[in-house]
């Protein structure tokens, strides 16, 4: 520190006319090199300037207080008060006002305060600012506490704190006010207390050492601006009351904001926000806890955040997530949103039109049970290196992909309870891992129309007692190990009939309901391409079922079988299919029809179609869109049960087709109609090539 100069006091002395609103105490000790300056209970108002040979100045802001120095009479001037080590001001408890000035040009000169300095407040509303001609470099402990009443305190300029800081607006709250002008340097932390009525922070600042914390108290609420060009060195936390809190980051300045420990930002009872608008760089972990209030999160347009891992947390009342236009989210471990505890309202998840996603690790949504919502929108790219968990809750819940670009690096496993949940998708979703889907006992849907879905391992769906609706449609549907559904008890719909679907294996299990299984083709007959390497397993449930197998080819064996024990009524059709393995068929107790048009067996075909009057139709089918031919390339079982059965051979619809054919080369074909009034219908045009049959021909 300089030297001070020869202590010179001019004290002016009062006009006899005037009386002052308050007495300022100031007490210099020479010896300790401190002072200690005492407000009165009025309302005081003064400025400190530094002048030339580092000293100070003290006048009166509008000329009604009036000093007091080591007791002498008092004056409203004091000149010549040296630079101290020690320094404390003490303003009262009236509405006070405090300016920290120079008289040299703004940056033109530092005053370099070594000591404790120490501002303190009352029960006042006061306000103290340091002003950028200023330039102070605080090398000791720095403290602003401002007390009670609405507070304000300002640091206009550039100035350097070398140690530890504490910014406090006191019990009553306030405004804190770092910047815009001037970088405000803290070297070994800062905190800032905005007390417990509320308050504004606004922040221009470099926390060059240390960490920074915020922190409120009470129902006041605060609003946090964290300006563009933050840098803190260490990590930064943010707690605050139970009041409407909202926090925003590089709301003024465009700059990117640099944390390099962890971000943790809390909140209390409110409603409360946290809103990114610019880039956000956190080398720790990003953590975001709200409490019980309506909360949310959001990535304005062209904002970014990127961190070590991102957990967004919610209460009773949950949190929704917004992305702007163009925002990007990147992880190198985890981003978790949970919502688990939330009761009272529904949650959005939302990412708008050309945003990115990119997660290290895992992306977890855990939901409560209320109902949650997850879009991604047109033009989204989603990078997930790790797994993907959507946990719904017992809320009406839904996934919808939209026109996303999603790749996930493991897993994809999504979950609901007894809502009715939907999945949805017209992108490409391709998963490295495999997709588990549990939609629960609602009234469940998963929908792929014009998108893709590539998985290199399993794809399983399992359903609950309502009625589910799968429909794999789009372009690709390429799964490397099996597809494995278990659609419980309601009436349940399945259609596999992507254009270009290659698949290992479909094991299909029903309930108690009706159940429409389509594996090529959808309900309305648009057909795809399908390519099994492996086989098919249908159990189709106790209720009405229907299974068709069209424009397929599967390598391995088909297996079809009724769960049904009452005289239910099965419908199974194979057309234009090729089948390599074995297809075996067991229908219900009910009235059940066969229909097998254009497709080739090279295995052995085994049917049973149960008690009922069952109807079979080979190659019944006619028009230029079909082949008529049915061929039978190994040994063929056909058995009908013990119902009035029909055998129909040829176009059973009045039109003759000369090209219908079946052709057997086994000479072991059987076509057993049992033991009930039976009948085979040949149609004209109809031939029947290789071995005889065990029923007469109509």
């Amino acid at each position: 520190m300089k030297n001070p100069p020869p202590f010179v006091s001019v004290l002016e002395s009062l006009e006899p006319k005037i009386a002052p609103a308050g007495v300022v105490s100031v007490v210099y000790n020479a010896v300790t090199n401190s002072m200690i300056i005492s407000g009165s209970a009025g309302n005081d108002d003064f400025i400190m300037t530094h002048t030339a040979g580092d000293t100070w100045k003290f006048t009166s802001t509008n000329g009604d207080t009036a000093f007091s120095l080591n007791g002498v009479a008092a004056g409203f001037e004091i000149n010549n008060m040296p630079v101290t080590l020690t320094t404390k001001i003490n303003l009262g408890d009236g509405n006070d006002k405090l300016v920290m000035t120079s008289t040299a040009a703004p940056g033109a000169e530092l005053v370099i305060l070594e000591g404790l300095f120490e501002v303190l407040g009352g029960k006042g509303v006061d306000n103290v600012s340091i002003h950028d001609e200023l330039n102070p470099v605080f090398n000791g402990l720095t403290k602003f506490d401002l007390g009670d009443g609405y507070d304000s305190l300002q640091f206009e300029g550039t100035a350097t704190f070398a140690n530890k800081t504490l910014l406090s607006a006191g019990l009553g709250g306030g405004d804190i006010t770092i910047g815009p002008f001037g970088t405000q340097t803290f070297t070994k932390g800062l905190t800032v207390d905005l007390g417990s009525g509320g308050g504004l922070f606004t922040g221009d600042l470099d926390v060059s050492g240390g960490k920074l914390e915020i922190k409120a108290a009470g129902t006041g609420g605060s609003l946090l601006y964290l300006d563009g060009g933050l840098r803190v060195e260490q990590g930064m936390s943010i707690s605050l009351g139970t009041g409407n809190n909202t926090v925003a980051l590089g709301v003024i300045n465009p700059e990117d904001i640099m944390i390099g420990g962890p971000l943790s930002i809390t909140t209390g009872g409110g409603s409360d926000s946290v809103i990114v608008f610019t880039e956000v760089n956190v080398s720790g972990a990003f953590t975001i806890d709200m409490k019980d209030g309506t909360n949310s999160f959001a990535l304005a347009q062209d904002a970014s955040v990127n961190a070590n891992s991102v957990l967004l947390k919610g209460g009773k009342a949950g949190l929704d997530v917004q992305f702007g236009s163009n925002a990007a989210l990147t992880t190198s471990t985890s981003f978790t949103v949970d919502v688990k505890a939330n009761t009272l309202e529904d949650n959005l998840f939302n990412i708008t039109t050309g945003s990115t996603l990119k997660i290290g690790s895992i992306f977890s949504y855990l939901g409560g049970t209320r109902n949650d919502q997850l879009d991604f929108g047109a033009n989204v790219d989603v990078d997930i290196r790790g797994g993907m968990i959507a946990s719904l809750g017992a809320g009406a819940n839904g996934v919808n992909f939209g026109n996303a670009d999603v790749t996930i690096g493991g897993n994809l496993s999504v979950t609901g309870l007894t809502g009715n949940d939907s999945v949805s998708m017209t992108g490409e979703l391709n998963v490295l891992g495999s997709i588990l889907m549990n939609l629960g006992a609602g009234t469940n849907f998963f929908n792929n129309s014009g998108g893709d879905v590539r998985v290199a391992g399993a794809l399983s769906y399992t359903g609950g007692a309502g009625n589910d609706s799968i429909d794999f449609g789009g372009v690709d549907l390429l799964v490397g190990q099996s597809l494995t559904i278990a659609a419980g008890d309601g009436d349940n719909q399945v259609m596999l009939h992507g254009t270009n679907g290659q698949l290992s294996s479909i094991i299909y299990t029903g309930g108690k309901g009706q159940d429409q299984v389509y594996v090529g083709v959808n309900a309305q007959g648009d057909a795809g391409s399908t390519y099994l390497t492996g086989g098919v397993t249908a159990k189709l449930g106790a209720g009405l079922n229907r299974l068709v197998l069209a424009q397929a080819v599967v390598r391995s064996a088909v297996s079809v079988q009724s769960l049904s024990a009452t005289a239910e009524t099965d419908f199974l059709t194979v057309r234009d299919a090729t089948v390599f393995g074995t297809f075996t068929s067991a229908l219900g107790k009910g009235v059940s029809t066969l229909t097998i048009d254009d497709s080739t067996f090279n295995n052995a075909v085994n049917v049973t179609t149960g008690d009922g009057n069952d109807v079979l139709k080979f190659d019944n089918l006619a028009g230029p869109e079909y082949s008529g031919v049915n061929r039978w390339n190994s040994a063929v079982k056909i058995l009908s049960g013990t119902g009035d059965d029909q055998f129909i051979f040829g176009t059973g619809n009045g039109a003759p087709s000369a090209t219908n054919t079946n052709i057997f080369r086994n000479f072991s074909s059987i076509f057993d109609s049992g033991t009930g009034a039976d009948t085979v219908q040949q149609n004209g045009g109809q031939t029947l090539s290789g071995n005889a049959y065990n029923v007469p021909v109509s």
